[in-house]
């Protein structure tokens, strides 16, 4: 919940919301997630209903009140991303969107996402992510995204196999040359 109330701090900072602001002028938060609730992605849907109103609430007892709307989206991938991109050129797209990493460097590029390292800078639990997670959204020297989920895989092995085999148990790779060159 964490990453998430940062994220939209952040839109809420953006948007101009006030402490204490009047209940007519909280404004509206827009978070956009590729899924819909009993469809795809039904369990980051269902996360993101659960949690807005904790999150609408963390925020308010923080002096950044807001209102947050959760728009679901079943789309292909592609449809998704050709959306998004649309809205976000024309001025109509949601303020916080959850979308694959790897999309980060295309986005940034094209003036579509805001750099959050002044917020990140900040936020004290930014020291509990790995390394590795981190650099999804880095792009020219900015981190441009938060990782919610990671495409970071993991590399699995039998220790007996690689006895076998003349490998050490405790075998550690670099990179792929390593584990190509092991093969």
């Amino acid at each position: 919940m964490r990453r998430l109330v940062l994220l939209l701090a952040a839109a809420a900072g953006l948007s101009g919301c006030a402490p204490s602001a009047p209940a007519d002028t909280i404004p509206t938060v827009k978070f956009a997630i590729n899924g819909v609730e009993g469809g795809k992605q039904k369990g980051g849907v269902q996360w993101a209903l659960e949690m807005a109103p904790r999150i609408e609430q963390t925020l308010a007892t923080q002096g950044h009140p807001i209102h947050l709307q959760v728009i679901q989206d079943g789309a292909t991938d592609e449809s998704y991303k050709a959306k998004m991109v649309l809205d976000l050129y024309s001025g109509t797209g949601a303020d916080v969107y959850s979308f694959d990493g790897f999309w980060t460097p295309q986005m940034a590029s094209a003036g579509l996402l805001y750099p959050l390292d002044t917020f990140l800078a900040g936020w004290p639990d930014w020291a509990q992510y790995l390394p590795i997670p981190k650099k999804m959204g880095l792009y020219e020297g900015h981190t441009w995204l938060v990782p919610s989920f990671t495409d970071v895989r993991g590399i699995y092995y039998r220790k007996d196999l690689f006895a076998q085999a003349g490998l050490p148990a405790d075998w550690k790779p670099q990179n792929w040359t390593d584990i190509f060159a092991a093969g």
